[in-house]
Protein backbone atom coordinates (compact mmCIF):
# COMPACT_ATOMS: atom_id res chain seq x y z
CA UNK A 1 0.00 0.00 0.00
CA UNK A 2 1.17 3.57 -0.98
CA UNK A 3 1.36 6.35 1.60
CA UNK A 4 0.17 9.31 -0.30
CA UNK A 5 1.81 12.19 -0.51
CA UNK A 6 0.63 13.88 -3.20
CA UNK A 7 -2.20 16.04 -4.72
CA UNK A 8 -5.18 13.99 -3.98
CA UNK A 9 -4.90 12.23 -7.28
CA UNK A 10 -1.37 11.42 -6.94
CA UNK A 11 -0.68 11.71 -10.11
CA UNK A 12 1.97 14.52 -11.63
CA UNK A 13 1.46 17.17 -14.60
CA UNK A 14 2.20 14.04 -16.61
CA UNK A 15 -0.74 11.77 -15.56
CA UNK A 16 1.87 9.37 -13.99
CA UNK A 17 2.35 8.56 -10.56
CA UNK A 18 4.26 11.43 -8.56
CA UNK A 19 7.56 10.42 -7.35
CA UNK A 20 6.57 12.17 -4.51
CA UNK A 21 4.19 9.15 -3.11
CA UNK A 22 6.16 7.21 -0.71
CA UNK A 23 5.67 3.72 0.29
CA UNK A 24 5.86 2.56 3.84
CA UNK A 25 9.82 1.52 3.72
CA UNK A 26 10.56 4.99 2.29
CA UNK A 27 8.88 6.76 4.43
CA UNK A 28 10.91 4.90 7.59
CA UNK A 29 14.36 5.67 6.41
CA UNK A 30 13.02 9.10 5.50
CA UNK A 31 12.26 9.36 9.44
CA UNK A 32 16.04 9.05 10.34
CA UNK A 33 17.12 11.89 8.15
CA UNK A 34 14.47 14.32 10.01
CA UNK A 35 13.90 16.50 11.67
CA UNK A 36 17.76 18.14 12.36
CA UNK A 37 18.32 18.53 16.04
CA UNK A 38 19.97 20.74 18.01
CA UNK A 39 23.43 20.67 18.20
CA UNK A 40 24.41 17.92 20.90
CA UNK A 41 26.07 18.63 24.00
CA UNK A 42 29.48 18.52 24.19
CA UNK A 43 31.01 17.82 27.90
CA UNK A 44 34.71 18.06 27.55
CA UNK A 45 33.93 21.42 26.79
CA UNK A 46 32.41 23.50 29.35
CA UNK A 47 31.93 26.61 27.58
CA UNK A 48 30.40 24.94 24.43
CA UNK A 49 27.22 26.83 24.55
CA UNK A 50 27.97 29.74 26.80
CA UNK A 51 27.18 32.65 24.86
CA UNK A 52 30.15 35.09 25.86
CA UNK A 53 32.33 32.09 24.86
CA UNK A 54 30.77 32.18 21.80
CA UNK A 55 31.47 35.76 21.13
CA UNK A 56 34.94 35.33 21.88
CA UNK A 57 35.22 32.30 19.41
CA UNK A 58 34.34 34.46 16.64
CA UNK A 59 36.69 37.18 17.38
CA UNK A 60 38.97 34.45 17.92
CA UNK A 61 38.43 32.74 14.32
CA UNK A 62 39.22 35.92 12.27
CA UNK A 63 42.07 37.24 14.28
CA UNK A 64 45.06 36.75 12.14
CA UNK A 65 48.08 37.79 14.79
CA UNK A 66 48.60 34.31 16.18
CA UNK A 67 50.31 33.15 12.79
CA UNK A 68 53.64 33.39 11.79
CA UNK A 69 53.30 36.07 9.17
CA UNK A 70 50.39 37.76 10.76
CA UNK A 71 47.58 37.44 8.10
CA UNK A 72 46.64 34.14 8.94
CA UNK A 73 43.16 33.19 10.43
CA UNK A 74 40.99 30.44 11.02
CA UNK A 75 38.77 32.20 8.32
CA UNK A 76 41.87 32.10 6.17
CA UNK A 77 40.87 28.79 4.80
CA UNK A 78 37.36 28.58 6.34
CA UNK A 79 36.18 31.49 4.86
CA UNK A 80 32.06 32.28 5.39
CA UNK A 81 31.71 33.10 1.70
CA UNK A 82 33.08 29.82 0.16
CA UNK A 83 31.21 27.34 2.42
CA UNK A 84 33.53 27.79 5.68
CA UNK A 85 36.19 26.08 3.06
CA UNK A 86 37.99 27.57 1.14
CA UNK A 87 37.12 27.11 -2.67
CA UNK A 88 40.80 24.82 -3.40
CA UNK A 89 41.31 21.40 -4.01
CA UNK A 90 43.85 20.81 -1.33
CA UNK A 91 44.36 23.60 1.66
CA UNK A 92 47.11 26.24 1.21
CA UNK A 93 48.23 29.04 3.57
CA UNK A 94 52.27 28.80 3.84
CA UNK A 95 52.21 25.79 2.24
CA UNK A 96 50.15 22.86 1.06
CA UNK A 97 48.51 20.91 3.68
CA UNK A 98 47.78 17.69 1.22
CA UNK A 99 44.25 17.53 1.84
CA UNK A 100 41.06 19.73 1.05
CA UNK A 101 39.73 21.87 3.84
CA UNK A 102 36.69 20.39 5.71
CA UNK A 103 33.88 22.88 5.72
CA UNK A 104 32.73 23.97 9.18
CA UNK A 105 28.88 23.53 8.11
CA UNK A 106 27.79 21.71 11.01
CA UNK A 107 30.73 21.12 12.71
CA UNK A 108 28.99 20.56 15.81
CA UNK A 109 27.79 17.65 15.33
CA UNK A 110 30.99 15.94 14.51
CA UNK A 111 32.08 13.05 16.08
CA UNK A 112 35.52 12.57 14.46
CA UNK A 113 37.40 15.53 13.55
CA UNK A 114 39.58 16.06 10.42
CA UNK A 115 39.48 13.92 7.43
CA UNK A 116 41.36 11.01 9.45
CA UNK A 117 39.31 11.77 12.61
CA UNK A 118 42.67 12.66 14.32
CA UNK A 119 41.17 14.85 16.92
CA UNK A 120 37.59 13.30 18.84
CA UNK A 121 36.70 17.19 19.76
CA UNK A 122 35.76 20.11 17.73
CA UNK A 123 37.96 22.31 20.47
CA UNK A 124 41.21 19.99 19.75
CA UNK A 125 40.23 20.54 16.12
CA UNK A 126 40.66 24.47 16.42
CA UNK A 127 43.95 23.91 17.98
CA UNK A 128 46.23 21.99 15.18
CA UNK A 129 46.35 24.96 12.61
CA UNK A 130 47.96 27.03 14.68
CA UNK A 131 51.16 24.97 14.77
CA UNK A 132 51.03 23.65 11.54
CA UNK A 133 54.03 24.60 9.96
CA UNK A 134 51.57 24.76 6.65
CA UNK A 135 49.00 26.32 7.71
CA UNK A 136 49.45 29.22 10.62
CA UNK A 137 53.07 28.64 11.52
CA UNK A 138 52.70 29.77 15.14
CA UNK A 139 53.06 28.63 18.43
CA UNK A 140 51.02 28.29 21.84
CA UNK A 141 53.61 30.21 23.90
CA UNK A 142 53.73 33.16 21.32
CA UNK A 143 49.85 33.06 21.03
CA UNK A 144 49.84 32.90 25.20
CA UNK A 145 51.78 36.02 25.04
CA UNK A 146 49.66 37.79 22.77
CA UNK A 147 46.65 37.07 24.58
CA UNK A 148 48.12 38.43 27.80
CA UNK A 149 49.81 41.66 25.79
CA UNK A 150 46.02 42.43 24.86
CA UNK A 151 44.26 44.18 27.88
CA UNK A 152 41.23 43.71 26.22
CA UNK A 153 41.20 40.12 25.09
CA UNK A 154 42.91 39.27 28.20
CA UNK A 155 40.12 40.72 29.81
CA UNK A 156 37.36 38.80 27.68
CA UNK A 157 39.71 36.19 28.45
CA UNK A 158 39.37 36.40 31.77
CA UNK A 159 35.82 36.98 31.97
CA UNK A 160 35.53 33.43 30.72
CA UNK A 161 38.12 30.94 32.03
CA UNK A 162 39.73 32.89 34.93
CA UNK A 163 42.96 33.85 35.81
CA UNK A 164 45.71 33.90 33.12
CA UNK A 165 49.47 32.89 33.99
CA UNK A 166 51.79 36.06 34.83
CA UNK A 167 54.49 35.31 31.59
CA UNK A 168 56.59 38.13 32.55
CA UNK A 169 59.31 36.19 33.22
CA UNK A 170 61.48 35.51 29.99
CA UNK A 171 63.45 32.68 31.95
CA UNK A 172 60.32 30.76 32.66
CA UNK A 173 58.14 31.72 29.82
CA UNK A 174 60.48 32.40 26.52
CA UNK A 175 58.99 34.17 23.40
CA UNK A 176 58.34 31.28 21.42
CA UNK A 177 57.69 27.56 22.27
CA UNK A 178 56.02 24.11 21.82
CA UNK A 179 56.27 20.96 21.24
CA UNK A 180 57.58 19.27 18.30
CA UNK A 181 58.82 15.54 16.98
CA UNK A 182 62.09 16.65 16.48
CA UNK A 183 63.97 16.89 19.69
CA UNK A 184 66.16 19.60 18.34
CA UNK A 185 63.88 21.66 16.96
CA UNK A 186 64.65 25.16 18.59
CA UNK A 187 60.76 25.46 19.56
CA UNK A 188 61.07 21.93 21.17
CA UNK A 189 64.70 22.80 23.03
CA UNK A 190 62.83 26.00 24.53
CA UNK A 191 59.73 23.97 25.29
CA UNK A 192 61.75 21.42 27.15
CA UNK A 193 63.36 23.77 28.99
CA UNK A 194 60.16 25.65 30.73
CA UNK A 195 59.17 23.81 34.34
CA UNK A 196 56.60 21.37 33.66
CA UNK A 197 53.84 23.24 35.63
CA UNK A 198 54.65 26.53 33.39
CA UNK A 199 54.10 24.60 30.32
CA UNK A 200 50.74 23.08 31.72
CA UNK A 201 49.89 26.83 32.44
CA UNK A 202 50.15 27.72 28.94
CA UNK A 203 48.48 24.73 27.59
CA UNK A 204 45.40 25.14 30.05
CA UNK A 205 45.26 28.84 27.84
CA UNK A 206 45.74 27.29 24.70
CA UNK A 207 43.13 24.59 25.39
CA UNK A 208 40.66 27.27 26.72
CA UNK A 209 41.46 29.33 23.34
CA UNK A 210 40.54 26.13 21.40
CA UNK A 211 37.14 26.04 23.38
CA UNK A 212 36.23 29.25 22.79
CA UNK A 213 36.54 28.80 19.01
CA UNK A 214 34.99 25.54 18.54
CA UNK A 215 31.70 27.01 20.80
CA UNK A 216 31.75 29.98 17.75
CA UNK A 217 31.97 27.04 15.29
CA UNK A 218 29.10 24.91 16.57
CA UNK A 219 26.48 27.89 15.62
CA UNK A 220 27.45 27.36 11.98
CA UNK A 221 24.72 25.37 11.14
CA UNK A 222 23.05 24.46 8.27
CA UNK A 223 19.11 23.77 8.49
CA UNK A 224 15.96 24.94 7.04
CA UNK A 225 16.44 23.49 3.36
CA UNK A 226 14.21 22.70 0.88
CA UNK A 227 14.34 18.72 2.16
CA UNK A 228 13.38 20.11 5.12
CA UNK A 229 10.52 21.41 3.96
CA UNK A 230 9.60 18.45 1.79
CA UNK A 231 9.94 15.89 5.04
CA UNK A 232 8.20 17.47 6.93
CA UNK A 233 5.09 17.43 4.80
CA UNK A 234 5.28 14.39 4.51
CA UNK A 235 6.36 13.00 7.61
CA UNK A 236 4.17 15.17 9.70
CA UNK A 237 1.30 15.89 7.25
CA UNK A 238 0.79 19.37 8.77
CA UNK A 239 1.66 21.73 5.43
CA UNK A 240 1.35 20.26 2.10
CA UNK A 241 2.34 22.97 0.59
CA UNK A 242 5.90 21.86 1.17
CA UNK A 243 5.84 18.55 -1.10
CA UNK A 244 6.57 21.61 -4.15
CA UNK A 245 9.71 22.10 -2.34
CA UNK A 246 11.44 19.82 -4.69
CA UNK A 247 10.85 18.57 -7.68
CA UNK A 248 9.54 15.57 -9.32
CA UNK A 249 13.31 14.85 -10.07
CA UNK A 250 14.85 15.48 -6.42
CA UNK A 251 11.82 13.15 -5.30
CA UNK A 252 13.12 10.38 -7.48
CA UNK A 253 16.60 11.32 -6.29
CA UNK A 254 15.64 10.90 -2.95
CA UNK A 255 14.09 7.56 -3.52
CA UNK A 256 17.27 6.34 -4.80
CA UNK A 257 19.50 7.79 -1.79
CA UNK A 258 17.11 5.68 0.61
CA UNK A 259 16.77 2.75 -1.37
CA UNK A 260 18.87 1.39 -4.46
CA UNK A 261 21.82 3.53 -4.50
CA UNK A 262 22.41 2.74 -0.74
CA UNK A 263 23.51 6.32 -0.35
CA UNK A 264 21.89 5.95 3.04
CA UNK A 265 24.29 3.46 4.51
CA UNK A 266 27.05 6.12 4.99
CA UNK A 267 25.25 9.17 4.36
CA UNK A 268 22.34 8.40 7.07
CA UNK A 269 20.83 10.83 9.77
CA UNK A 270 19.47 14.36 9.43
CA UNK A 271 23.08 15.30 9.60
CA UNK A 272 23.79 12.66 6.37
CA UNK A 273 26.59 11.31 7.72
CA UNK A 274 27.37 7.87 10.06
CA UNK A 275 29.95 9.74 11.83
CA UNK A 276 32.58 7.15 10.80
CA UNK A 277 35.00 6.57 7.71
CA UNK A 278 34.88 4.68 4.57
CA UNK A 279 36.82 3.86 1.92
CA UNK A 280 35.38 4.77 -1.84
CA UNK A 281 37.75 3.60 -3.86
CA UNK A 282 39.40 7.31 -4.64
CA UNK A 283 42.56 6.51 -7.19
CA UNK A 284 45.73 9.19 -6.42
CA UNK A 285 45.36 12.23 -8.49
CA UNK A 286 48.79 14.24 -10.05
CA UNK A 287 48.14 16.91 -6.82
CA UNK A 288 47.73 15.16 -4.38
CA UNK A 289 50.97 13.94 -1.88
CA UNK A 290 51.55 10.09 -1.96
CA UNK A 291 51.09 7.60 0.88
CA UNK A 292 48.25 9.21 2.29
CA UNK A 293 46.62 6.06 4.72
CA UNK A 294 43.87 7.80 6.24
CA UNK A 295 42.28 6.86 8.89
CA UNK A 296 44.35 4.07 10.40
CA UNK A 297 46.96 7.00 11.50
CA UNK A 298 44.62 8.94 12.33
CA UNK A 299 43.70 6.41 15.16
CA UNK A 300 47.39 6.28 16.05
CA UNK A 301 47.13 10.59 16.46
CA UNK A 302 43.65 10.80 18.11
CA UNK A 303 45.10 8.54 21.21
CA UNK A 304 48.13 10.26 21.78
CA UNK A 305 47.19 13.43 21.33
CA UNK A 306 47.32 15.57 24.29
CA UNK A 307 43.96 17.92 23.60
CA UNK A 308 41.82 14.82 23.09
CA UNK A 309 38.73 14.30 25.10
CA UNK A 310 40.18 12.17 27.58
CA UNK A 311 43.24 14.54 28.39
CA UNK A 312 44.26 16.87 31.43
CA UNK A 313 42.68 19.37 29.31
CA UNK A 314 39.19 18.32 28.84
CA UNK A 315 36.52 18.76 31.28
CA UNK A 316 34.63 15.39 30.96
CA UNK A 317 37.24 12.61 30.08
CA UNK A 318 34.82 9.87 31.50
CA UNK A 319 32.40 10.33 29.12
CA UNK A 320 35.35 11.01 26.33
CA UNK A 321 36.73 7.52 27.06
CA UNK A 322 33.57 5.93 26.03
CA UNK A 323 34.82 6.60 22.55
CA UNK A 324 38.54 6.57 22.86
CA UNK A 325 39.00 3.21 24.92
CA UNK A 326 37.37 1.09 22.50
CA UNK A 327 39.41 2.52 19.47
CA UNK A 328 41.54 0.42 18.18
CA UNK A 329 43.79 -0.42 15.11
CA UNK A 330 42.51 -2.34 12.20
CA UNK A 331 44.15 -2.64 8.85
CA UNK A 332 40.64 -2.48 7.03
CA UNK A 333 40.83 1.37 7.97
CA UNK A 334 43.87 1.94 5.49
CA UNK A 335 42.22 4.33 2.96
CA UNK A 336 39.47 5.74 5.15
CA UNK A 337 38.57 9.17 5.13
CA UNK A 338 35.51 10.57 6.90
CA UNK A 339 32.19 10.90 5.59
CA UNK A 340 31.02 14.36 5.35
CA UNK A 341 27.69 15.43 6.25
CA UNK A 342 25.83 16.26 3.33
CA UNK A 343 24.18 19.81 4.45
CA UNK A 344 25.01 22.85 2.16
CA UNK A 345 27.01 20.20 -0.12
CA UNK A 346 26.57 22.13 -2.53
CA UNK A 347 28.11 25.08 -0.96
CA UNK A 348 32.02 23.41 -0.86
CA UNK A 349 33.55 22.32 -4.00
CA UNK A 350 35.51 20.65 -4.74
CA UNK A 351 35.00 17.35 -3.34
CA UNK A 352 36.66 14.08 -1.44
CA UNK A 353 39.89 14.31 0.98
CA UNK A 354 41.66 15.38 -2.41
CA UNK A 355 39.38 17.57 -4.20
CA UNK A 356 38.84 14.74 -6.69
CA UNK A 357 36.07 15.79 -8.77
CA UNK A 358 34.67 19.49 -9.16
CA UNK A 359 30.79 18.50 -9.63
CA UNK A 360 28.66 16.62 -7.28
CA UNK A 361 27.71 15.21 -10.83
CA UNK A 362 31.33 13.60 -10.97
CA UNK A 363 30.57 12.83 -7.54
CA UNK A 364 27.66 10.66 -8.28
CA UNK A 365 28.92 9.26 -11.42
CA UNK A 366 32.07 7.96 -9.10
CA UNK A 367 29.61 6.29 -6.67
CA UNK A 368 27.34 4.78 -9.12
CA UNK A 369 30.36 3.11 -11.61
CA UNK A 370 32.14 -0.17 -9.68
CA UNK A 371 36.01 -0.39 -9.99
CA UNK A 372 36.46 2.68 -12.33
CA UNK A 373 39.34 3.61 -9.84
CA UNK A 374 42.44 1.80 -7.96
CA UNK A 375 42.92 3.17 -4.25
CA UNK A 376 45.92 3.73 -3.47
CA UNK A 377 45.23 1.87 0.19
CA UNK A 378 43.16 -0.81 1.17
CA UNK A 379 39.95 -1.65 -1.48
CA UNK A 380 36.73 -0.02 -2.14
CA UNK A 381 33.70 -0.88 0.10
CA UNK A 382 32.03 -3.92 -0.88
CA UNK A 383 28.39 -2.41 -0.78
CA UNK A 384 29.80 0.25 -3.60
CA UNK A 385 30.58 -2.56 -5.95
CA UNK A 386 26.65 -3.58 -6.28
CA UNK A 387 25.76 0.31 -7.15
CA UNK A 388 25.14 0.84 -10.84
CA UNK A 389 23.91 3.93 -11.77
CA UNK A 390 22.11 4.96 -15.38
CA UNK A 391 22.75 8.80 -16.49
CA UNK A 392 19.17 9.54 -15.43
CA UNK A 393 19.38 8.46 -11.81
CA UNK A 394 22.48 10.54 -11.45
CA UNK A 395 20.78 13.55 -12.48
CA UNK A 396 17.74 12.58 -10.31
CA UNK A 397 20.18 12.12 -7.36
CA UNK A 398 22.18 15.46 -7.72
CA UNK A 399 18.97 17.25 -7.84
CA UNK A 400 17.86 15.44 -4.45
CA UNK A 401 21.41 16.67 -2.86
CA UNK A 402 20.91 20.27 -4.40
CA UNK A 403 17.74 20.44 -1.98
CA UNK A 404 19.91 19.91 1.28
CA UNK A 405 21.14 23.39 0.38
CA UNK A 406 19.54 25.65 2.94
CA UNK A 407 17.78 28.61 1.72
CA UNK A 408 17.78 30.36 4.83
CA UNK A 409 20.94 32.26 4.89
CA UNK A 410 23.34 32.21 8.31
CA UNK A 411 22.98 34.96 10.54
CA UNK A 412 25.55 37.82 8.85
CA UNK A 413 27.08 38.98 11.91
CA UNK A 414 28.43 35.31 12.78
CA UNK A 415 30.04 35.58 9.02
CA UNK A 416 32.93 38.49 10.46
CA UNK A 417 34.82 39.64 13.22
CA UNK A 418 32.94 41.28 16.09
CA UNK A 419 34.17 44.81 16.64
CA UNK A 420 35.44 43.83 20.29
CA UNK A 421 36.20 40.24 21.98
CA UNK A 422 33.60 40.83 24.92
CA UNK A 423 29.71 40.08 24.61
CA UNK A 424 28.38 43.49 24.94
CA UNK A 425 24.19 42.26 25.92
Amino acid sequence: MLVACGPSDDLDDTGEISAKVFGPEDINKLRKHWPLPQVPLDTTNAVADDPYAQHLGQYLFFDSRFSSTGDISCATCHDPTLGWSDGKRLGETLSPVGRHTMSLWNAGYVRWAFWDGRCDTLWCQALEPFESDAEMGGNRMAIVHSVVADETLASAYEDIFGALPDVSDSARFPADARPDLDPEHPLQVAWTAMRPDDRAAVNRVYSDLGKAIAAFERLIVARDAPFDRFAEAVLTDVDSEGLDAISESAARGLKLFLGDAACHFCHEGPNFTNQEFANVGLGARPWMPEYDRGRIEGVVTVRDNLFNGTGLYSDDPETAAIKLDYLNIDYEQEGQFKVPGLRNVTTSAPYFHGGHFDSLEEVVRHYGTPNVEEPEFGHREDLLMEVHLEASEIADLVAFLETLTSDVPLDPSLMEQPVSPFRTD
